[in-house]
């Protein structure tokens, strides 16, 4: 009873996180995720409502990490840091990744992804009015080559040939925002690093 009193929000979805990581969506239930706590499940209640509420919450800790994720080296790498951190949060949580497909337009309209790829774009000269338009098209794409290398469609022999896959798609992107630009466009240094790395070395736990 007392640890019942000790558990909060956070707990709550650390153990939702892990249990959807190894075993899918599919045995993600309120009464397990107070099991794996060793609560009641009335315990939980009292901070997720629901499944769908929590299914809710936990599509925030993606949108949170994607953002902590992006570590870029230079200010001007945001956008690139932020493609590659969305990139590998897919491949890190393959199974939840597929909460932010279910409307996608909905789920970066708002909040800190949202603002992220402002600041992004913002860094690149690309005023706000004009950002707020270019975020439903570069999330539908970014979100679409995750999804398939998150599904396992991987036809690239190496990560380097994945990243350089990764870096023409980040290309395209950087086209249509610099044709956006206030000044006059420069071309973009890619660098697919900062952004972390792809589902093969996710899955393989290397980082070489």
């Amino acid at each position: 009873m007392l640890f019942e009193q000790l558990i909060d929000r956070r707990m709550i979805l650390d153990a939702a996180l892990e249990m959807a990581d190894q075993g899918g969506l599919g045995d993600l239930s309120m009464r397990r995720v107070a099991t794996e706590l060793g609560v009641t499940p009335m315990a939980i209640y009292r901070y997720v409502p629901n499944r769908a509420a929590l299914l809710d919450y936990l599509a925030d800790v993606l949108l949170d990490e994607i953002v902590r994720g992006a570590r870029p080296r230079t200010p001007d790498q945001k956008l690139t840091a932020l493609l590659g951190s969305i990139r590998s949060t897919a491949c890190r949580h393959p199974e939840l990744f597929g909460l932010l497909l279910r409307d996608h337009r909905e789920t970066f309209a708002n909040g800190v992804v949202r603002q992220a790829f402002i600041e992004a774009l913002l860094v690149r000269d690309i005023p706000v009015g004009e950002a707020i338009p270019l975020i439903p098209f570069i999330s539908t794409v970014v979100l679409g080559w995750a999804a398939a290398e998150r599904g396992g469609w991987d036809p690239f022999p190496s990560r380097k040939d994945a990243d350089e896959a990764f870096a023409v798609v980040e290309q395209l992107i950087y086209g249509l925002v610099d044709q956006r630009r206030r000044k006059a466009p420069v071309k973009a240094a890619v660098d697919p690093a900062p952004g972390g790395p792809g589902c093969r070395d996710v899955r393989s736990g290397s980082t070489a």
